[in-house]
């Protein structure tokens, strides 16, 4: 689309505690964790029961596999997820 940007590549350079924090400081723990890949669906039942936010935060920074993709932040406008008409309307406003 032609927009500069600063792309965070998680497999390669992780995902610590600060920003997931921030990132929940836009969306809800709930949203935030990809329960739809094969990371979420490995755990063991019973820690995706007993899931709650200190939880959420401690699995998402040993696996940044569970964090939904893409977070999109403009100009203090968030996104989390793919949808092209969504993140056409951030990044054009």
């Amino acid at each position: 689309m032609g927009v500069e940007y600063d792309f965070h590549d998680y497999k390669k350079l992780g995902c610590d505690e600060a920003l997931i924090k921030n990132f929940l400081e836009h969306f809800d723990y709930t949203a935030l964790v990809n329960t739809r890949g094969t990371t979420w669906r490995k755990l063991d039942d019973s820690v995706k029961q007993n899931l709650n936010e200190a939880t959420a935060i401690e699995l998402m920074c040993e696996n940044s596999s569970l964090i939904k993709r893409p977070i999109i932040e403009n100009q203090g406008k968030w996104l989390l997820g793919f949808d092209k008409d969504k993140i056409q309307g951030l990044v054009t406003d």
